[in-house]
């Protein structure tokens, strides 16, 4: 009889156990579980766009446009703050990371089709027209995208091919190509000079567009896997997405002048992911979205230094960050959200 009592004692517990294992997904309160067994409880509203969002910009409306990149169907669409509603749906064949705004006008990547699309209102609707930079049997991906302020051109970085173009904004024809460094990911610009950073050398590429036949691109090296860039007058801030950091480039010099940690440890190494940034309209505060974290870090800068204020929880694999024009709303793209699932062929 005791052996029979030992033998079931067991067996209850661990039906007791299967009848409370959770799923990964959103549970009550607001909490989501992931895969990996974190809960998280992102701040603010959550509304639900398309897979893997990449990128998010505020329009001149104040109303949200967000690129979807992921395995479901790509394209942009448009999101109102206030009511959470989808005002506009934009399918693409293909999309990426690439979005700007000049005015009125949208520039989105059209990735893997080697295109830039540009996008003028029209009513409620978006009349679309494009440029080809390369044919499709070439390795080329349009990644980041830049409108150059006051010189009607608009940048794209070929994250396969190491280079960026130049786009005339009203023509939509090329006007140039660089060479930059090793699998480039986005672009900012001035007036003066594009910065592209390179992924696969831990450098920004600077060229100068006042140079009557620009030379190469001159290499800044910045720190591991460089990711996002903020230009704040004559200084950069690039997200190292290989090193937990955010680096601050005295462009005048070249120089680093220094390199934060964001990571939820200090002593952490990778994991982090900084991957995204914004910086406030009165240029005192950086947001830094941290993929690996599921957080954005409030970044403080003043004339001599960064630090971190706090830290915001956001949803599932922070992938964009974007600050309203007053200042005080911030919108995060969460790449996965509340869940993720494979790939329809299951890859």
């Amino acid at each position: 009889m005791r052996k029979y009592l030992w033998l079931l004692i067991p067996a209850t517990l661990a039906a007791a156990v299967a009848a409370r294992r959770l799923v990964p997904g959103a549970l009550a309160g607001g909490d989501i579980l992931l895969p990996s067994g974190w809960r998280i409880h992102p701040a603010g509203r959550q509304v639900t766009v398309g897979s893997l969002p990449l990128n998010v910009v505020v329009l001149g409306d104040g109303s949200l446009a967000v690129t979807n990149n992921g395995y479901a169907a790509n394209g942009l669409m448009g999101i109102s703050p206030d009511s959470g509603v989808l005002t506009w749906l934009l399918p693409m064949h293909a999309a990426w990371l690439g979005l700007a705004r000049a005015g009125d006008t949208l520039w989105a990547s059209g990735g893997k089709m080697n295109r830039v699309y540009r996008l003028v209102p029209n009513g409620p609707a978006w009349t679309s027209d494009s440029i080809v930079l390369a044919d499709t049997m070439t390795r080329l991906f349009v990644g980041g995208i830049s409108v150059v302020p006051g010189r009607g051109l608009v940048a794209a970085v070929g994250n396969l091919n190491d280079s960026v173009y130049l786009i005339d904004a009203a023509t939509l024809q090329r006007r140039g190509a660089f060479p930059v460094g090793d699998k480039p990911y986005t672009v900012v610009a001035d007036s003066n000079r594009l910065y592209v950073s390179n992924w696969g050398d831990s450098t920004v590429s600077v060229i100068d567009l006042t140079a009557a036949s620009p030379d190469r691109p001159t290499a800044l090296f910045v720190g591991p896997h460089p990711s996002a860039l903020a230009l704040r007058g004559r200084e950069l801030f690039v997200a190292l997405a290989g090193a937990n950091g955010v680096a601050r480039i005295d462009l005048a010099t070249g120089r680093v002048l220094e390199q934060l940690t964001v990571a939820l440890g200090p002593r952490a190494p990778v994991g982090s992911d900084p991957n995204a940034l914004a910086l406030a309209p009165d240029g005192r505060t950086l947001y830094v979205a941290m993929a690996g974290n599921n957080a954005v870090a409030v970044v403080r800068l003043s004339a001599r230094a960064m630090h971190v204020a706090g830290l915001i929880p956001v949803g599932w694999y922070p992938t964009a960050v974007a600050v309203a024009g007053d200042g005080r709303t911030l919108y995060v793209a969460n790449g996965k959200g509340q869940g993720s699932a494979a790939n329809p062929d299951r890859k």
